[in-house]
């Protein structure tokens, strides 16, 4: 997990240098972002495999900021879960 943090760190460095009126509050919230992001991919997505891959792609279009996590993990098709989940009443549970 150190290297997520690690990347972590890195993105916020670019997205300061990038956008500096960019406030401390806002980074903040990037962070922890960020940080769920990976460490999520890490683990549900690659399944904690050291030979696999996590990117962060970042993409700032005038006042808008674009990111992308992505694994090498199967993925699931998310809109079949969510017809599933909406199906039992269980949509909006955590």
């Amino acid at each position: 997990m150190r290297a997520a943090k690690q990347t972590v760190t890195e993105a916020l460095k670019f997205l300061r240098d990038a956008v500096p009126c960019m406030r401390d509050d806002q980074l903040s919230d990037l962070r922890l972002v960020f940080n769920e992001l990976l460490v999520n991919a890490v683990i549900h997505g690659n399944r904690q495999d050291s030979g696999k891959t996590v990117s962060i792609e970042i993409d700032i279009d005038g006042e808008y900021l674009y990111s992308r996590v992505s694994d090498e993990g199967m993925g699931f098709d998310y809109n079949k879960m969510a017809r599933e989940w909406n199906a039992e009443g269980n949509l909006l549970n955590e």
